[in-house]
């Protein structure tokens, strides 16, 4: 009886959370017309309420921006009110508050960049904690790879001096940004998170990405139905089949590919904590986030993130099923999966216009003709992107290659693109062995946004990337104050 008021509870809370996506679809359905004038007065009123002081001033529709933001922060810390016994046990409270802040900076990360502070204060104070407790890691294979790869980058210096004066001074950020590489393998060699904590950090930021989409949903039906298209015109392969970027009308980050990227990544951890901490996670909540999600990155047209949710899901299943079947039904499902993925990959690129990029075409001509040109053993040194691009008037602007691999061996040359590899090759190999599900599921999306944009090389996506290498890289296998 208790646990059946419990339940009805817990949906009724989770039906409060769709009240915005209900009242949209309510009256996209039966009051079309009246929906649009709702939409077209925030679209075309920007009402000045901060009266030319707002935080935010790339937000056009500021009413809408204020109600999303009074939702998100009211449903967020209301289930962290209700979970605040199991996020905070009080046992060891440096090592709790360390992972909801962590935890926390995830949402602000949407919102300030000062979130960066954030993180790194704390991975320092956490190095401190550990040497108070004499603390000790030995670096794995991998984090070594990882760490001669980041050596490697500041060593580009040398042999690309004269470029890194003229481009330092505006471009800092190319060679700076490399210390948040730098910050989770230090910090790793002091402290490490269980897995009991890890599971608590996902949960924390699952249940503000299950809100962000359910948001983001919301004003997806106000905008079809102002286009007068149908409910699912979102399912095409087309970035012109609507203005879709006015459903980031919630936060001041808006790169539809890497947003779509972390939201694949939280979305299969959470599979992966759900299995452990169920109690966090709920499975409806899953359910009803992976099909949110599914919605999402099609509405927002991310290229790598369509071909992502299919081939995380894809392994999610063949982990489940794997120790149920024989290894040589392991290696035929594997088999077929790897003809699926180079049929669908073949059909996407000549049968529909998703990998039409005649700019990122340019981008990687660029890059092999460099390679060409420069030392193919330790490539043409840091900041030889902006060197490259600068000539065009089509790549005069452009941060990077797109291409994780591409850029290490045009910068690095062969010694650069081997550390990377072997880097990922280690990781992946690791995550099996020590059948450590979050470190894999968060590699097999990353690896996919290295093979298309990046990972590695564009601040703001650093500063997560760190973030989750330092969470979910490396693990404490006993209790959580043993010395190693």
């Amino acid at each position: 009886m208790e646990k059946c008021s419990k339940n009805t509870k817990n949906n009724f809370f989770l039906f409060l959370k769709f009240i915005p996506l209900f009242f949209s679809l309510f009256l996209v359905l039966f009051y079309p017309n009246f929906s649009k004038k709702i939409w077209d007065f925030l679209d075309q009123t920007n009402i000045d309420i901060f009266k030319n002081k707002t935080l935010f001033l790339h937000v056009n529709k500021e009413i809408l921006f204020l109600i999303g933001l009074g939702y998100l922060i009211l449903f967020f810390f209301f289930w962290l009110f209700k979970k605040r016994k199991q996020i905070v046990t009080k046992n060891n409270w440096v090592r709790e508050i360390s992972v909801f802040l962590l935890g926390l900076s995830v949402p602000l990360w949407f919102y300030t960049r000062v979130v960066s502070m954030l993180i790194f204060s704390t991975m320092g104070a956490l190095i401190f904690y550990g040497i108070y407790k004499k603390q000790r890691y030995k670096l794995s294979k991998s984090l070594i790879f990882l760490l001669l790869y980041v050596v490697l980058q500041f060593a580009g210096i040398l042999w690309n001096f004269d470029a890194v004066k003229t481009y330092f001074p505006n471009y800092s950020s190319y060679i700076t940004g490399q210390f948040m590489l730098l910050a989770p393998i230090i910090a790793l060699v002091f402290f490490r998170f269980t897995t009991k904590e890890k599971n608590i950090f996902i949960s924390i930021v699952f249940q503000f990405f299950f809100l962000y989409l359910i948001l983001h949903l919301t004003a997806y039906l106000f905008i079809v139905n102002y286009y007068d298209k149908n409910l699912l015109s979102c399912f095409v392969f087309d970035k012109k089949y609507v203005d879709f970027w006015q459903v980031f009308q919630f936060s001041k980050y808006k790169h539809p590919s890497l947003i779509s990227h972390f939201m694949l990544i939280v979305g299969a951890m959470a599979y992966i904590s759900y299995q452990k901490a169920g109690n966090l996670i709920r499975k409806n909540e899953l359910i009803i986030y992976w099909i949110l999600l599914l919605f999402f990155i099609f509405i927002v047209q991310a290229r790598v993130a369509q071909i992502g949710y299919f081939v995380v899901l894809g392994f999610i299943l063949f982990f489940k099923i794997s120790e149920k079947i024989s290894q040589r039904q392991q290696l035929i499902i594997i088999g077929l999966g790897v003809v699926t993925f180079i049929i669908g990959i073949y059909g996407a690129i000549n049968f529909t216009p998703i990998f039409n990029d005649p700019i990122r075409m340019e981008i990687y001509k660029a890059g092999v003709e460099s390679i060409k040109e420069n030392n193919i053993l330790y490539g043409a040194g840091a900041c030889s992107e902006l060197e490259i691009f600068e000539p065009s008037d089509i790549l005069r602007g452009k941060k990077h290659f797109h291409n994780d691999f591409l850029q290490a061996m045009v910068k690095y040359g062969i010694l650069g693109l081997s550390l990377l590899l072997l880097w990922v090759i280690t990781t992946f190999i690791s995550s099996l062995k020590k059948r450590d599900l979050h470190l894999f599921f968060f590699l097999l999306p990353t690896l996919l946004i290295m093979m298309i944009d990046s990972a590695l090389n564009h601040y703001i996506t650093l500063i997560m990337n760190s973030l989750f290498l330092f969470v979910f890289l490396e693990k404490e296998e006993e209790k959580e104050e043993k010395t190693v």
